[in-house]
């Protein structure tokens, strides 16, 4: 899942994994956020990829602001700015070495853990800021590459935010 279709938090995101857990039955935290490290595995791969699909950006591989229209910088990258979220699987060339589609723009896509230790994982509500991982439609390529870490407060709301869901076990589609 990417987009729920409105501005929500890191702590509605969690709240999320935790209803549909609940809802499919599964045993707790069976589905959950990414933490950053799973999420930079899944768009690195074991070569450390600038982009999970390869060292450069490629124009037309990721739903981004390639021109120059958003980006102070002025470093236009190509002709592509379609000024909207795009459904899961439209890049499937700008996939990662994993085969995981749509890691770079579309959605910023809350992690787990703390911005500034990975380590911390937990959710509580001390307000820490939480990391964000992939670029979205509105922001340039290099916002977009596997290695970018911005932070945002777990509280704040953005429209360009998403979540991607983890599952350690099988889920049956007649749940």
């Amino acid at each position: 899942m990417r987009h729920l279709g409105r501005s929500f938090d890191w702590y509605e995101a969690v709240a999320f994994c935790r209803w549909l857990t609940a809802r499919l039955a599964l045993p707790e935290d069976s589905v959950r956020l990414p933490t950053e490290l799973e999420w930079e595995k899944a768009a690195r791969g074991e070569q450390g990829l600038e982009y999970p699909w390869g060292a450069e950006y490629r124009s037309g591989f990721a739903n981004v602001d390639e021109t120059d229209r958003h980006d102070i910088a002025k470093s236009k990258a190509g002709p592509w700015f379609l000024d909207q979220t795009t459904a899961v699987g439209v890049y499937p060339h700008g996939g990662s070495p994993y085969g995981v589609e749509d890691l770079a723009g579309t959605v910023w896509e809350w992690c787990l853990n703390r911005g500034d230790n990975l380590d911390v994982v937990a959710a509580d509500t001390s307000g820490p800021a939480r990391a964000l991982r992939g670029g979205s439609w509105l922001n340039p390529p290099r916002d977009a590459r596997a290695d970018f870490r911005p932070w945002l407060l777990p509280d704040d709301r953005f429209d360009l935010g998403g979540v991607r869901l983890l599952s350690s076990v099988p889920i049956d589609a007649d749940r």
